[in-house]
């Protein structure tokens, strides 16, 4: 009969299925050291322990960089999984639809109150409530431009990474 396989630490023992606890283990065996790359750390079978007489240790370094990797086409990058990216570009041209968005909503409200102040104003204060009107419907104006603006470089950026 064939002697059983142990690890190298004595603690386990294969089964021809998977490893089981090598209870009754011979104590003989030494657990295996492996140290570090670097050599500061050496294993004794629970934890890294520092290994004696060796090179001092080093001096704490800053995390490295965060690495990204983007698909040769560009529209997915890896940082651990894949997600679609969005380019600058894109990215403000959202904030023209949003910012636009908002621009209409106030310019909308604005233009509605100040119209409805204009007509039931007295006519001595009437002018002040056209003058909020017109700046309402300034505001709006702005509002369109801006989400026009931002859908239209919206569509010229689809078109170009599609081509």
């Amino acid at each position: 009969m064939a002697s059983p396989i142990l690890s190298p630490d004595g603690r386990w023992q294969w089964d021809g299925k998977e490893w089981v606890s090598a209870v009754g283990a011979p104590p003989s065996v030494p657990p295996v050291k492996t140290k570090t790359p670097d050599g500061r750390l050496e294993w004794d079978g629970k934890d890294w322990v520092p290994v004696a007489g060796g090179p001092p240790p080093a001096p704490d370094l800053p995390p490295p960089p965060k690495m990204t990797t983007k698909s040769p086409d560009g529209q997915w990058e890896w940082d651990g999984s894949w997600h679609p990216t969005t380019p600058a570009k894109d990215r403000f041209a959202i904030l023209q639809v949003v910012i636009g968005a908002i621009l209409i909503l106030i310019g909308g409200w604005v233009t509605i109150n100040g119209f409805y102040l204009f007509l039931n104003a007295p006519a001595i204060v009437a002018d002040s409530y056209g003058f909020l009107t017109l700046f309402g419907l300034i505001i709006l104006g702005a509002g369109i431009w801006l989400v026009r603006r931002g859908r239209k470089a919206q569509k010229s950026t689809r078109s170009k990474s599609a081509s």
